[in-house]
């Protein structure tokens, strides 16, 4: 089915398709707003089209039917398979999250939580504000003993939890309800310290080398 805004931009017609794992978008034009609509989605240019490929579980109609929709909100003709069709005419589609809440599984933060979102959002000072949080070079990581603090926040603020992620907050609070709470006892007291040197004779007499004195004593001058 083709579909068209009511002021296309061009006699242009693109094509948005699903191919195995992957959304593809082709369009007959060099065009720098198709491209940005695109990049937009994290597609990238291979080739002769832009394409992204999506992980086991993803819904790739949905995925189509989003780029669709917003190639023809940036005023592009765009041809799609029905169903893909009826998802885009009907709104049904379930936008994807850019917000996410994940969990490292190797690595240097094997067990801790990575947080993301858009590159057209800067959120980075606000996920700094949870407790231990810093930037890895991919996204703000948060150690999984804040798992509370983190759910919170991705309730708060529009984050997706993987199944990783809760999976890791399940096991942190596991973790925490076996915790042993019990008042601390004092330290044990160290026996006193004794002196094992053995005790010396105190000498009768003692001279200064006079060689040491600053100058010698004469007894006679007093």
């Amino acid at each position: 089915m083709i579909l068209s805004p009511e002021s296309p931009r061009a006699k242009a017609i693109g094509r948005v398709a699903i191919l195995s794992d992957a959304v593809t978008a082709r369009y007959p034009e060099k065009d720098d707003v198709w491209r940005t609509t695109c990049k937009k989605l994290l597609y990238q240019w291979e080739f002769t089209r832009w394409q992204r490929s999506f992980g086991t579980g993803a819904n790739l109609q949905h995925r189509a039917a989003e780029l669709a929709h917003r190639l023809l909100r940036a005023g592009f003709i765009v041809e799609v398979d029905d169903a893909i069709a009826e998802l885009v005419t009907t709104v049904t589609y379930e936008p994807e999250s850019f917000r996410n809440v994940r969990a490292y599984t190797a690595g240097e933060y094997a067990g801790w939580f990575c947080i993301t979102w858009a590159r057209s959002e800067d959120l980075y000072g606000l996920a700094t504000r949870l407790p231990t949080a810093h930037w890895d070079g991919r996204a703000v990581v948060v150690s999984y003993e804040y798992f509370e603090e983190v759910i919170d926040f991705a309730a708060a603020h529009g984050f997706v939890l993987s199944d990783a992620a809760k999976k890791l907050a399940e096991q942190a609070q596991q973790e925490r309800d076996g915790i042993v709470i019990l008042p601390v006892p004092p330290l044990p007291k160290l026996p006193p310290a004794t002196d094992k040197r053995p005790a010396l004779p105190a000498p009768e007499f003692v001279e200064i080398d006079r060689e040491l004195m600053d100058n010698e004593y004469n007894d006679s001058a007093v």
